[in-house]
């Protein structure tokens, strides 16, 4: 899977709106440009408004590109990634349209 591959999908399909992504090799980067698969999704799927990823991501960097590009979303779910408080705390006014927010196997503690 590489992020090119990602990007054809949401291009050809612009109203999509529900994507289930499962990387099963979490620390491998695109094997074309060796960046990490989190920028297709913020960057073409502007109606997406449930999204679930596992095993994705490299940093909190990740968060981001996609809640920059997303505006519609209203449900993440998020397991096995290693996102930490930062992703959580970075812009959080994107978050308030959101109507459900679940992280499981993440870094994230409740006291920042």
């Amino acid at each position: 899977m590489t992020n090119a591959a990602v990007a054809t999908i949401v291009k050809n399909f612009p109203d999509i709106t529900h994507v289930r992504l499962c990387i099963m090799n979490p620390y491998q980067l695109d094997f074309m440009t060796y960046e990490p698969m989190d920028e297709a999704f913020g960057a073409y799927a502007k109606n997406l408004e449930t999204l679930f990823v596992a095993f994705a991501g490299q940093s909190d960097l990740g968060m981001e590109p996609l809640m920059e590009g997303c505006r519609k979303l209203r449900k993440l779910e998020i397991r096995n990634c290693p996102f930490e408080n930062a992703a959580l705390l970075f812009n959080l006014k994107k978050y308030e349209s959101m109507r459900s927010l679940w992280m499981s196997a993440c870094n994230v503690t409740m006291n920042g």
